[in-house]
């Protein structure tokens, strides 16, 4: 088979387990003939892609960041995705698609793949997608106590969901896993199953010293709360002050405790400094892995206590190298060991359980000791070896690559399945197939025409534009419509001043199609949107309007990534176009009417929010086919922030009933991120507000544990902004290049 790998980690440029799964999978699936592609980030700077043939079987390829100029707008882990969804639509469009696209959930990798494959990307709508999961981010900032909705963090959890609903299958190394994913995500189950993670065994492995030669216990992982480092260090406390004398060794990284703001490591000097001292505890940081397999054969056994685990690999080198293995009940690793055979497991809900199991191991004599090894050895090899793993790997590839059902439901994360009926009424429905462009207009005459134009050569469906004369004032704007009334044959309608709530809600019901969109006077739309946006309502009946990115022309050049409009992000900020959105007509006029309270602002924000309430769901392509100008004299830019808190305040209380099903999510979201007008884009880091000292600064990719964190120009941006917010609002509308100089600085120095 032709099969993809997608990975954020691969050999020699990384370590961990991600890295090691796919070293070992790739060498399993190529020695059994198979041909491999990888894709992965490049580790240094490349403008495009980088092919690196290592054998007849296997070829590597190295991409670069900002494949294209819309992919600098998202976060760093977003802008991977994004990007690797460039990449293999250039190379399905070249080579045609593979057999398979084996890719990690971490991170939410696989998120823009699967997006643009649901949303019938030519490219990529019929490529088959396994995710295999490892253990995403979202669990481990729970096991780890860290803000479990702080931007991008939270949003990178969302991308990880989405990408186990959305692929054709997904394979868990561990029951333990399955069932902790599957308990939120209950539809996972329907396409899931349990593979464990293979291994290369050595064929003459050996059992390393004897058991006499052996001393001290060694922890091979980072020092993470998840991994139960704490609990670890407590324990060993306990035993070497009741005059144990076997050693400690840490080997792994050190980590960055976002609850308490300090390095692991601080832990370990003030609390453990006197068993360091005693030649009891060291660490050395991370070790290669040939240090590691010499620490394996020289302790008496490896420990990992974690308080969640998926399947690590730690434990499979101990085990495959004859080195008994301790660990807790809490995840996948204790189904790789049998409990006092190949090992011990312990519970963290027993009070002393790891002490004793460590002590059961210390009584054993040499001839226990050398049976309990051989059995680790043994038990390694029948769970994960090559010849064990790969036949339920490629049945699976071969069932995803010969799938035969049709798609009829996008997988949307949260809500029920609501099917599309259509209504009784034929003034709802429309004429089938249609497409009704409504253009609401006041006073924009020096901006319609190049709205117009946009359309120039569209004929991928039968269409009419509407435009909407709202009261125009301005005479100049008056005799322009009428001059391109004439010359390019649209309806014009024509009513007293009403405001833009009622004007679209009138256009709405004089429109003739079952496809309704709506496009402001002075924006322009990339006609091939909406050839997508039927499409992709024709093809799904729970799919009730499509949106997509916006690209910022005018006084202001830029993109804004748009997402699917799920709760409870969608009630936090509108995630959409919406002023700009395709719809089924007949959704629209039942639900999703605009409500003129909101004239001001967000009235098509609210026009979302009773589409949600009344079970209409919309999808976002991930293109910037909407093209919004910016004018420092739109209403949208001259309301103030205290318009946007009312209008959140009355959209809360229309929506009441919404907003109660999600109320603790929004208010984490609010209370994690601040005040939901402040921000836009979840995928980016966002500055900490309040008065509240910090005794260190957040990290920027928390997702990586490492020590990195935001730059002081980032944190200098965001407080000159604030200080300057108000007459920055007021200026921008008088002198355009401000705002280009804002985006400009933003760039360079935020991203």
């Amino acid at each position: 088979m032709n099969i993809w790998l997608l990975t954020g980690e691969y050999p020699p440029d990384y370590g961990g387990g991600i890295s090691t799964y796919c070293d070992h999978t790739v060498q399993m699936l190529c020695q059994r003939g198979h041909y491999l592609t990888v894709f992965t980030p490049a580790k240094s700077h490349l403008e495009n892609w980088q092919t690196e043939n290592r054998s007849d079987h296997l070829r590597v390829v190295h991409f670069g960041e900002n494949q294209n100029p819309q992919s600098n707008a998202l976060g760093n882990f977003a802008r991977r995705s994004y990007d690797a969804a460039m990449v293999l639509a250039e190379f399905s469009r070249k080579e045609g698609l593979p057999d398979a696209l084996e890719a990690q959930e971490y991170l939410g990798l696989p998120y823009f793949i699967l997006q643009r494959s649901w949303l019938l990307d030519e490219a990529l709508a019929k490529l088959p997608v396994l995710v295999t999961a490892h253990t995403p981010l979202y669990l481990c900032n729970l096991y780890d106590l860290a803000p479990s909705f702080r931007f991008p963090d939270y949003w990178i959890g969302e991308m990880e969901r989405f990408s186990f609903i959305a692929a054709d299958a997904v394979v868990y190394p561990s029951v333990c896993l399955r069932n902790e994913i599957e308990k939120e995500l209950p539809k996972v189950r329907n396409h899931s199953l349990v593979i464990a993670n293979p291994y290369n065994h050595p064929v003459n492995g050996g059992q390393g010293n004897k058991s006499q030669d052996r001393h001290g216990f060694l922890y091979a992982a980072k020092l993470e709360r998840r991994k139960g480092i704490e609990l670890l260090l407590s324990a060993f406390s306990q035993m070497w002050d009741a005059g144990m004398n076997e050693s400690l060794y840490l080997m792994g990284d050190d980590w960055y405790d976002e609850l308490l703001q300090r390095n692991m490591s601080e832990l370990l000097q003030k609390k453990y400094g006197r068993y360091i001292e005693a030649n009891l505890l060291s660490w050395k940081g991370k070790q290669s892995p040939q240090i590691v397999k010499q620490k394996l054969n020289q302790v008496r056994a490896m420990i990992l206590p974690s308080i969640f685990e998926n399947y690590p690999y730690a434990v499979l080198e101990a085990m495959s190298a004859g080195c008994p293995v301790i660990v807790s009940q809490s995840g996948g690793h204790s189904e790789m060991v049998e409990n006092g055979i190949s090992g011990y497991v312990f519970s963290h809900q027993k009070t002393g359980d790891l002490v004793d199991k460590v002590q059961s191991l210390l009584k054993l004599n040499p001839t226990e000791y050398n049976r309990m090894a051989s059995a680790a050895q043994a038990r390694s090899g029948q769970i994960s070896s090559y010849d064990v793993v790969a036949p339920k790997k490629e049945a699976v590839f071969a069932k995803i690559r010969d799938r035969q059902q049709p798609r009829r439901y996008f997988p949307f994360l949260r809500g029920a399945q609501r099917l599309y009926k259509h209504p009784n009424d034929p003034a709802m429905t429309g004429k089938k197939g249609f497409l009704s462009v409504v253009i609401p207009f006041f006073n924009l005459g020096d901006y319609l025409e190049d709205t117009l134009n946009s359309f120039n050569g569209f004929h991928d469906l039968p269409y009419e534009i509407i435009v909407m004369d709202d009261g125009s004032t301005d005479e100049k704007s008056i005799s322009e419509l009428t001059s391109l009334h004439d010359q390019y044959g649209f309806r014009l309608e024509r009513t007293k001043n009403q405001g833009i709530a009622a004007t679209r809600n009138a256009g709405a019901s004089l429109a003739r199609g079952e496809f309704l969109a709506f496009l402001d006077a002075d924006d322009c739309m990339d006609p091939v949107f909406y050839r997508k946006a039927v499409n992709i309502l024709n093809k799904y009946k729970n799919v009730s309007f499509v949106g997509c990115w916006a690209e910022y022309f005018g006084e202001a050049q830029d993109y804004w990534p748009t997402w699917n409009p799920e709760p409870p992000y969608a009630l936090v900020h509108n995630p959409l176009n919406t002023s700009a959105l395709i719809y089924r007509r007949a959704d629209f006029l039942r639900y999703g009417l605009n409500d003129s309270t909101f004239n001001l602002v967000m009235e098509d924000y609210d026009s979302l929010l009773s589409l949600l309430d009344n079970g209409c769901r919309g999808v976002a392509i991930p293109e910037p086919h909407f093209k919004y100008r910016i004018r420092g004299h739109s209403m949208f830019h001259k309301v103030t922030a205290n318009v946007k808190i009312m209008a959140y305040e009355l959209l809360c209380s229309k929506h009441l009933t919404l907003y109660q099903q999600y109320a603790q999510e929004v208010f984490g979201l609010i209370n994690t991120n601040g005040p939901a007008y402040l921000y836009d884009n979840p995928s980016i880091w966002y500055p900490p507000l309040g008065f509240l000292h910090h005794s260190g600064s957040p990290s920027d990719i928390t997702a990586t544990n490492d020590l990195s964190t935001i730059s002081g120009r980032a944190h200098l941006y965001y407080a000159v902004r604030a200080a300057f917010n108000k007459p920055y609002d007021i200026l921008r509308g008088f002198f355009p290049a401000i705002e280009r100089l804002r985006t400009t600085i933003k760039k360079r120095i935020v991203k």
